[in-house]
């Protein structure tokens, strides 16, 4: 077998020429990149999503973190919310007939501020206006008149109540205790023993005047308190008068600006009622203060609260509809929430201290929020659902809704929402929530799926070169000059592990633009070179590559025993994959094989001892069938095989390793030995086929640094599938030894080729007598089989005549 129709050429194995279309020297000279890279079908799903005015048409966008959801998002809004009109303001203000229901008040964009202001006006207006009024001259004046001629109006009843005492024999005396009334004979007062002197008839006429005389005081009372009433209604009316003259002018301001609102007019009519009746809390306090509670008889503060008005959602400095972020979804800081103050050790709250969180504040626009930052906060989810389904969002305190807390609570009016929510997560909270949430779909009807990478195209190219200088730019990093591009689009490329691809881990890129800026400044450089990218990718992999040197020590020390020369029966360098965090990186592993006498078929020594994944017991599996479809159409597949990956005590998983596995079961059954100075990676199907694998660079790069270390061979190197060729984006070491010939690397589309490259000897193909050219690795394959079902079928006979004797 000819190795060199298999190899892999080293221009295969890069990407060299990327910027051949895009001409600059340096990012310095390209525009900032203003368009998005790579993700056409999440944009299309988002525009649709937002333009889109139906019920349920909020979207969900979902992508793997750092492929710019959040950023394409909030671009994409900003371009739509721009276009669109500007949404109400929102207010609360005192509800008189029900104060704990706080009325909700709508005003157009930027009449809240203003409504807000000028109610606080009017606050301020009354405590001056007010006393002013009260405290008048003219007032005091007019006010002594009502009360003398009340006062007037007694005395001369009182006078008449003396006049008719006297008659009687009565002096009448006014006191602060009250009335008294003693008898008289001959204009002198009588004492209690004067009146026991008297004979009975006098005394008896005595009592029935003063009979008389009280039933006069009782009368003479009532009209004093009908007169009491009747001052304190005229003042009553004054004072309401006053006020009213006072303050009517500035009310009447108002209710003319707001004529047309219905709510706003019903309410400066129930302020205005109220002043009327409470003008005396707007009065200088008569009670003095107290040291530990000043506010204690300060009235005026807590009922001019009551005219205020509290602005929840001000939109006067919004341009178009309104894009809220919500970072943080907590219950409150969705919903909002009701503050509460302390007063004479218990928790009090009002209209004043309702505050608006994240949806009224994107009420009329957008609201975008992280999906697993929602459902890791309590109630977040199942309200934000709510609000969306009901339309309306009621604030309520989180501790009263389920009895935690127990205060002077209110229930202020619900506000109608409308807005258009995003929200951002992974595909997999997707797929859980459409299986168990009932009202996902119904809420959410769009999906915007996020790629991880996208075609190589010169379009994408040239926006990757503007996307660097956009970076640059905005962090005043160093420009990046040609070479340094390729370098790093090649560097891009291997993170999605496709030459034709670029990847749309745009975190992941940023990051490595910054690093190697950083290096390029390190070195004094005036432009970032190919060089100094290469150095910021080798730096990151040293800062995780700890646990892969240790590895490879003992690989070296032979610790971990690997041949990379020499022939063996049997035993195949597979390639094995670990993650480290998100670092991976390859490592060859001994794949060994045993075949005896037996009908048990390939024995899976991992999965024997629970260390199979089940990704590699179906390759077993596989690798089975196959051996029964190609050697046992004839006669019975006899056969009892083991494998084993040495010195392997974690979990092996995946069926990468089968092509390496089928090896060396074949290698034990012809005898014919596999050369060590190759590695095989591939899986197999049931016709033998080589099938991709995962991680092949660095399956590739793991052989190479062992076979580097033990020195090269110039034979050494890796069988891979055919349709890796394109993922191969190897480091600069490897390519450059592969152009030196001292490490090749071969690919495969059948079972056969591998065979043909890893013993020297070719394969050979079924003839049509069912049988193969002798000096092939199948023929001496078929050989050892039908020796083996022979030797079973001599054993079997003679196991089975000894029963017949034994019987006999």
């Amino acid at each position: 077998m000819d190795p060199e129709k298999y190899r892999v050429s080293p221009e295969l194995l890069r990407n060299e020429d990327l910027l051949s279309r895009i001409d600059f020297r340096t990012t310095d000279e390209v525009p900032a990149l203003d368009t998005t890279i790579g993700q056409d079908r999440a944009v299309r799903a988002i525009v649709f999503g937002l333009r889109m005015e139906q019920e349920g048409y909020n979207i969900y966008a979902a992508g793997l973190p750092g492929t710019g959801k959040t950023t394409l998002v909030r671009n994409l809004i900003q371009k739509i919310a721009g276009e669109q009109e500007i949404p109400d303001d929102w207010c609360y203000v005192h509800n008189f007939e029900k104060p704990e229901t706080p009325r909700a008040v709508r005003l157009k964009a930027g009449q809240g501020h203003i409504f807000q202001k000028e109610m606080n006006q009017l606050v301020e207006f009354l405590r001056k206006k007010i006393p002013d009024v009260f405290q008048s001259k003219d007032y005091i004046e007019e006010q002594n008149q009502l009360i003398e001629k009340g006062n007037k109006a007694k005395q001369a009843l009182f006078a008449e109540i003396v006049e008719k005492g006297r008659d009687r024999g009565f002096e009448i005396k006014s006191t602060r205790a009250g009335f008294t009334f003693t008898p008289l004979k001959k204009g002198k007062p009588l004492t209690r023993k004067d009146i026991e002197k008297l004979s009975p008839e006098e005394q008896s006429r005595i009592e029935e005047s003063q009979e008389e005389i009280t039933s006069y005081l009782r009368d003479l009372i009532n009209k004093f308190h009908h007169l009491d009433q009747e001052t304190e209604s005229h003042l009553e009316k004054f004072n309401k008068n006053a006020a009213s003259f006072a303050v009517k002018g500035r009310f009447d301001g108002l209710r003319n600006r707001y004529k047309d609102h219905e709510k706003i007019s019903s309410f400066l009519d129930e302020v205005f009622e109220d002043l009327l009746e409470n003008f005396k809390a707007f009065l200088p306090s008569q009670q003095p203060s107290i040291p530990l509670f000043p506010d204690l008889g300060n009235h005026l503060n807590h009922h001019a609260i009551r005219y205020q008005v509290n602005l929840l959602v001000d939109n006067r400095n919004t341009a178009g509809a309104p894009m809220i972020e919500e970072t943080n979804p907590t219950y409150s800081n969705l919903v909002g929430r009701i503050e509460k103050r302390t007063r004479f050790g218990a928790l009090q709250t009002d209209f004043t201290l309702i505050r608006s969180g994240s949806i009224l504040r994107a009420n009329g626009g957008y609201l975008i929020v992280n999906m697993l930052d929602l459902l890791t906060h309590p109630f977040s989810w199942e309200t934000l659902k709510k609000t969306i389904e009901n339309k309306e969002l009621m604030i309520e305190d989180i501790g009263e809704l389920y009895g935690l807390i127990s205060t002077s609570g209110i229930r202020p009016e619900p506000i109608p929402v409308k807005m258009k929510v995003v929200v951002i997560g992974n595909p997999c909270l997707y797929s859980l929530l459409q299986e168990y949430d009932e009202d996902f779909d119904k809420l959410f009807k769009v999906k915007a799926d996020f790629g991880m990478s996208t075609r190589r195209t010169d379009e994408e190219v040239k926006k990757y070169v503007q996307f660097t200088a956009k970076i640059c730019r905005e962090e005043n990093l160093i420009p990046f000059d040609r070479s340094a591009m390729t370098e790093l689009l090649n560097l891009i490329s291997r993170m999605v592990e496709h030459k034709e691809r670029l990847s749309l881990h745009f975190n992941e890129v940023a990051n490595l633009i910054r690093e190697s800026s950083f290096w390029a400044q390190e070195a004094g450089s005036e432009t970032v070179t190919a060089r100094h990218v290469e150095k910021a990718g080798n730096e990151k992999i040293y800062r995780s590559n700890l646990i892969e040197d240790r590895i490879q020590e003992v690989i070296d020390e032979g610790v971990i025993m690997v041949d990379v020369d020499g022939e063996k029966v049997g035993q195949v360098n597979g390639l094995a994959v670990y993650a480290v965090g998100n670092y991976t990186f390859g490592k060859p592993t001994r794949i060994t094989s045993q075949t005896y006498l037996g009908r048990k078929g390939v024995i899976n020594i991992e999965r024997e001892s629970e260390l199979s994944g089940k990704a590699h017991s179906k390759g077993v599996m596989i690798l089975f069938s196959y051996l029964g479809g190609r050697y046992a159409q004839e006669n019975p597949l006899s056969l009892s095989a083991s494998l084993a990956f040495e010195q392997s005590y974690d979990e092996v998983d995946g069926d990468s390793a089968s092509a390496a596995e089928l090896i060396a079961i074949l290698s034990r059954l012809s005898g014919i030995p596999v050369k060590q100075n190759l590695a095989v990676t591939g899986s197999i199907n049931q016709h033998g086929e080589i099938q991709p694998i995962g991680g092949v660079n660095e399956k590739i790069e793991g052989f190479f640094k062992t076979c580097r270390n033990r020195g090269f061979t110039g034979t050494q190197g890796v069988i891979i599938p055919r349709q890796n060729v394109r993922h191969l984006c190897l480091n600069k070491e490897v390519i450059e030894a592969v152009e030196k010939k001292q490490f090749h690397i071969y690919q495969v589309r059948h079972i056969d080729e591998a065979i043909g490259l890893i013993t020297g000897m070719d394969a050979g193909t079924r003839l049509e007598d069912g049988t193969y050219p002798e000096d092939t690795v199948n023929a001496r394959i078929q050989q050892t089989l039908s020796e083996m079902h022979s030797k079973l079928e001599e054993n079997s006979d003679d196991e089975e005549q000894e029963e017949e004797e034994e019987d006999v």
